[in-house]
């Protein structure tokens, strides 16, 4: 749809300006017709994704789909200009590890193979996420649906862990005042397990309990940082729907 300028996209003042100054510098200072067509598109697609990620009023204007039925592309292009655009002209605010906790957010969990499974649409995203669990040596279920990430909760438990730059909790003397507070056999219980190590354990006790406020309590006491807590907290939301 065109805008009163009858334009397609509403590009910004500052986003054209930037458009011609690249122009100018690599097409015009004894260059022309030296960029490649493939990064020349590359560029112009970034501008436009970028545009239309500040722009969007949700995520249904900037998935493949709605992406590709606007510039005539098939969704597998658009993927590969997403990919492309990351990896030559990356976007400042891009985080693939903030980005996970807002897809955790339609999570579901399997009981009998006890994965978690959530979809992740953003192709860098999903991306980032696999190579760095593979770095770690950990263990994530690949499937035929390429925007589909599983894994087991031993794997999901290390990345609550790991996912942050730097863990901000002290982990055993925060249990210890932990311990202090809920003192119900139950309660005292799941601690235990947490505190030995046993965490795979421990969060599935605790998803099986409707102790939301221990919940909250080992999140801000267990060893994760600011995502990792986020993580925690919506993967024993997501466990106690089926288990509890």
């Amino acid at each position: 749809m065109k805008n009163e300028e009858g334009e397609t996209v509403d590009f910004s003042t500052e986003e054209k300006n930037k458009f011609f100054e690249w122009l100018d510098k690599n097409y015009f200072d004894k260059n022309f017709g030296s960029v490649s067509k493939s990064d020349f598109e590359t560029y112009l697609f970034s501008l436009y994704y970028e545009n239309k990620l500040r722009n969007a009023n949700d995520d249904n204007m900037t998935d493949d789909y709605s992406i590709g039925q606007e510039l005539g592309l098939t969704i597998s292009r658009v993927r590969s200009f997403k990919e492309r655009q990351q990896l030559k002209y990356p976007m400042a605010d891009y985080s693939w590890k903030d980005s996970i906790v807002k897809y955790m957010n339609n999570a579901t969990f399997d009981e009998k193979t006890n994965l978690i499974k959530f979809s992740i649409p953003d192709v860098n995203v999903i991306k980032d996420l696999r190579h760095f669990v593979e770095i770690h040596g950990w263990y994530d279920e690949y499937q035929l649906n390429s925007k589909l990430f599983q894994c087991n909760l031993d794997t999901f438990i290390n990345l609550c862990k790991s996912i942050d730059d730097e863990n901000i909790n002290d982990n055993n003397g925060s249990l210890k005042a932990l311990e202090k507070k809920f003192k119900s056999a139950e309660e005292k219980e799941i601690i235990k397990l947490f505190k030995e190590g046993a965490y795979k354990q421990g969060t599935l006790e605790l998803a099986k309990t409707a102790l939301n406020e221990l919940a909250d309590g080992l999140a801000n006491c267990l060893p994760f940082g600011n995502i990792g807590k986020e993580l925690f907290k919506t993967g024993i939301n997501t466990i106690k729907k089926v288990c509890s």
